[in-house]
């Protein structure tokens, strides 16, 4: 899913207005020698990651507190070529108690079930653009927690963000557009579908 919908271009604002400025900071013909590696990989023109690919493997939740399964479910399906089972993962993800039916799955179990197929992950607090672009070049997949009222409903959920905003939904991010240094994407698959 590209960053068309309003909705979801609104919750990437910030990254791809940290990506414009990044850009725009660029000197005219830099040095190859004093690049930075990670900061080479927001360069002009390109896009970072298999979004297209990865799309492929897309399926939408079917219950509403099943996205983080969802998502380790494509990450699977991307690295193993299988169609999983996703019956099946719910129901490994339950017997483990990564996934409470009626609350979903904790942030510290997002991963969990990839181990256990034999994927290892690595977990950032508070990454940043950089962190997504370096992982994503590596041909590694990225879930991200997000805040869904953000997402889905901007602007409808102003007495949570006035006091914090929480992370209450999981999503992948596939790629980073950098074609167009004035409208930086990043591109998601979400599996809650809006």
């Amino acid at each position: 899913i590209g960053l068309n919908d309003e909705a979801i271009k609104s919750a990437f604002d910030q990254a791809a207005a940290d990506v414009k400025q990044w850009v725009d900071d660029l000197p005219a013909e830099p040095e190859t020698a004093d690049l930075d590696p990670v900061e080479d990989l927001l360069a002009p023109g390109q896009i970072i990651g298999t979004p297209d690919a990865d799309a492929s493997f897309y399926e939408p939740q079917v219950l509403n507190d099943t996205c983080a399964v969802r998502c380790q479910e494509l990450v699977l399906q991307c690295f193993t070529g299988n169609d999983e089972d996703f019956e099946s993962l719910l129901q490994e993800a339950t017997d483990h108690n990564w996934y409470r039916p009626g609350v979903g799955t904790m942030p510290e179990d997002v991963g969990k079930l990839l181990n256990l197929h034999g994927i290892d992950t690595k977990t950032y607090r508070n990454a940043d653009i950089y962190d997504l672009a370096y992982e994503l070049s590596q041909g590694h997949k990225v879930i991200v927690g997000v805040d869904s009222g953000e997402l889905w409903s901007p602007g409808a959920e102003i007495t949570e963000d006035y006091f914090s905003e929480t992370a209450d939904h999981a999503l992948v991010v596939t790629g980073i557009d950098t074609r167009d240094p004035n409208n930086v994407l990043v591109i998601v698959s979400d599996p809650g579908g809006r």
